[in-house]
C-alpha cells in the first residue's frame, strides 16, 4: 500500500508535468485504486510500482516498473496519447491514416517531457508500425 506522502508526491509530479504540455487536468489524475470503469491505478510494495488496470473487479494488465521515472513515464504516456488523438481529430485527413497524424503529436508532446521518453515513445510507435504498417486509402 502507497503511504499519502508518496501519493501526494506523485500526482504533484504528474500535474506538474501535465501543465508543462497544457494536459486538461482529467487526464492526470492518478487512482490508487481500481475504479472498475478500465482507468489506470497504481500500487506499490517491495517488487516496484505497478501499474494496474482493471477493470469490474478482473484485472486486465499489469506492469510493474521500479523506478520513479518510468512510472510517471507511463502516466504521462497515457495523457500524451489522448491529447495526440484528440490533435488528430482537430486535424484529420480523409484517407490518410490517422495515425500520421497522432503518432508525430504523440513524440511531440513527449519531446517537450523528456527527450528520453520521446526516444521511447519513438521506439514503441517503429515497433506498432513494423507489425501493423501505415494505410491510406486509395
Amino acid at each position: 500500500m502507497i503511504d499519502k506522502q508518496t501519493l501526494d508526491s506523485i500526482q504533484q509530479k504528474v500535474w506538474t508535468l501535465g501543465r508543462a504540455i497544457g494536459a486538461p487536468i482529467n487526464l492526470l489524475i492518478v487512482r490508487w485504486q481500481a475504479s472498475g470503469y478500465g482507468e489506470p491505478y497504481i500500487d506499490l510494495d517491495s517488487d516496484g510500482f505497478h501499474y494496474i488496470i482493471s477493470e469490474r473487479g478482473m484485472e486486465m494488465s499489469r506492469r510493474t516498473v521500479v523506478s520513479l521515472d518510468e512510472l510517471l513515464y507511463l502516466l504521462l504516456e497515457d495523457a500524451v496519447s489522448a491529447m495526440a488523438w484528440d490533435y488528430e481529430r482537430e486535424h484529420r485527413v480523409k484517407g490518410r491514416d490517422p495515425r500520421r497524424i497522432a503518432f508525430p503529436e504523440r513524440i511531440r508532446l513527449m519531446s517537450q517531457l523528456d527527450p528520453r521518453w520521446a526516444a521511447r515513445a519513438r521506439e514503441d510507435i517503429d515497433e506498432t508500425l513494423k507489425s501493423s504498417p501505415y494505410f491510406d486509402d486509395p
